[in-house]
């Protein structure tokens, strides 16, 4: 039995299945990582258009199956196309690594709010941003492994223990001290 449910999803994946349709893989605010079939997007009068490509921002109505699977995708609206992040190659190579690593590590239909609103402030940042870009990435790797319980300690060596910061006289700020 399937039941009709509408939340908000990033698109992470899409391949070519059939004819006319389209599998699509999305990270859902409410379900987590979804994947389904979107009938007749291929077509030339298809309503879905730009909002079933990767990294858009969408509010998507499906019938959810009980079990996981297959679900059948009935309307996908475009929230947000990120539009800057493919018109520069560098930031579509960063986003393209922030949906490929959510793609890599999320689990089929395990809901986890904070790495959706993790995946579309970043994407929301890297759209945004004019330079200096590769921080935005760097910053999203970390806390994605925070997310998924790594954390990481670099107030001391892992090897020795000794304390890895020391104060300047000058700024009074911390520096590594390896």
């Amino acid at each position: 039995m399937s039941q009709i449910v509408k939340t908000e999803a990033v698109v992470l994946k899409s391949m070519k299945y059939g004819e006319t349709s389209k599998i699509v893989t999305f990270y859902t605010q409410k379900y987590g990582k979804v994947t389904g079939i979107v009938k007749g997007a291929r077509t030339s009068k298809s309503k879905f258009g730009a909002s079933l490509d990767s990294m858009a921002y969408v509010l998507l109505v499906m019938y959810k199956k009980e079990t996981k699977g297959l679900n059948l995708i009935s309307q996908c609206d475009l929230l947000k196309s990120f539009r800057y992040i493919s018109s520069d190659l560098d930031k579509l190579a960063e986003g393209l690594k922030v949906i490929e690593l959510v793609y890599r590590v999320a689990h089929d239909e395990e809901q986890n709010l904070p790495l959706f609103k993790l995946i579309v402030g970043t994407l929301s940042d890297l759209d945004k941003a004019d330079k200096n870009f590769s921080s935005i990435g760097f910053t999203f790797e970390i806390k994605l492994g925070e997310i998924l319980g790594y954390s990481f300690n670099f107030s001391t060596c892992g090897k020795c223990g000794r304390n890895n910061f020391r104060k300047t006289e000058q700024t009074g700020s911390l520096l590594f001290d390896f």
